[in-house]
Order: structure tokens, then C-alpha cells, then sequence
């Protein structure tokens, strides 16, 4: 899955995608954690609420 980043204020920023907002029931404003990976470029965000993800509607793409 791709994403764009775009610049809002004096920071950048990315989407999460819809399916992924609905199928975790993510909230606005809730927090996330970002992990940085140096070595590997990547940055890793982690919603710290527990979550039940149906994989009945999950599509992979």
C-alpha cells in the first residue's frame, strides 16, 4: 500500500488509509507511537489500544 506525503503546517504528513481506520476502529485524536528504524528507513506507528481486526473483510493489495 502506498501512500503520498504532503506538507500541512511547517510538518509532513500521511494518511492512514479508510479500510485500515475502520477495520482497527481507529479514533480521531486518538494517540499513536512512531518508531524509528534507522538502519532499515522506517518509520513504524503503533496504536497502543488493544484491537480485535475481523480478517473477514481484511483485503490484502
Amino acid at each position: 500500500m502506498k501512500r503520498r506525503v504532503f506538507k500541512t503546517g511547517h510538518s509532513f504528513a500521511v494518511t492512514v488509509p479508510g479500510q485500515i481506520v475502520r477495520g482497527w476502529n481507529i479514533q480521531l485524536g486518538e494517540e499513536v507511537e512512531i518508531k524509528v528504524d534507522d538502519n532499515k528507513q522506517r518509520l513504524i506507528y503503533c496504536f497502543p489500544k488493544p484491537r480485535q481486526i475481523s480478517l473477514l473483510n481484511w483485503e490484502k493489495k
